[in-house]
């Protein structure tokens, strides 16, 4: 079985041991959920939120840490409190909306991108989230090389600001 499909049982099992002492009529006790195999926490797992969107973010979060994941990935802002409340933390932040198709590598998108990216550095920054993911953005047309140039072009004030935050950036093309 898989990481995926591992923590998927974890979450659905999670929520259906939640359920189940209110359906039984054979038990007053709480039901629990023990971890039977421990990691040894000498590698730091983590999983993508985008991959679980069909579950809760509370029920990935108990799912996630009772089989000893640390970190979700590629949340937002309005997500961060609920994973920290949890124990868990967010290496890989994004923003609301993220559009992997339409991106930096067309200077037509530039102005829209940039207040929202700079809003998400400094929440991430407010909210410890070491780095931010921005996205190229789909060729449509144009070459590699322009893509790249206008990349550069658009990512340079979000680069600059992201440094003076200390938060770092990913850039996925």
């Amino acid at each position: 079985m898989d990481r995926r499909t591992a923590l998927k049982h974890a979450a659905v099992g999670i929520g259906a041991l939640s359920v189940a002492p209110s359906l039984s009529c054979s038990s007053t006790q709480p039901t629990t959920v023990t971890q039977t195999t421990a990691m040894k926490g000498n590698i730091n797992h983590s999983v993508c939120r985008w991959c679980y969107s069909s579950i809760s973010l509370d029920a990935l979060c108990e799912g996630a840490k009772a089989i000893g994941i640390k970190s979700i990935e590629i949340t937002t802002p309005e997500e961060w409190t609920v994973i920290q409340k949890h124990g868990l933390t967010c290496a890989l932040g994004t923003k609301p909306n993220a559009s992997i198709a339409n991106g930096f590598n067309h200077k037509e998108y530039h102005e829209s991108l940039y207040q929202p990216y700079i809003d998400l550095i400094d929440k991430a920054a407010d909210n410890g989230i070491p780095n931010v993911i921005v996205f190229s953005g789909n060729r449509n047309g144009i070459s590699e090389t322009e893509g790249l140039e206008n990349c550069a072009i658009g990512l340079d004030k979000i680069i600059k600001h992201a440094e003076q935050k200390k938060v770092w950036w990913s850039w996925n093309c």
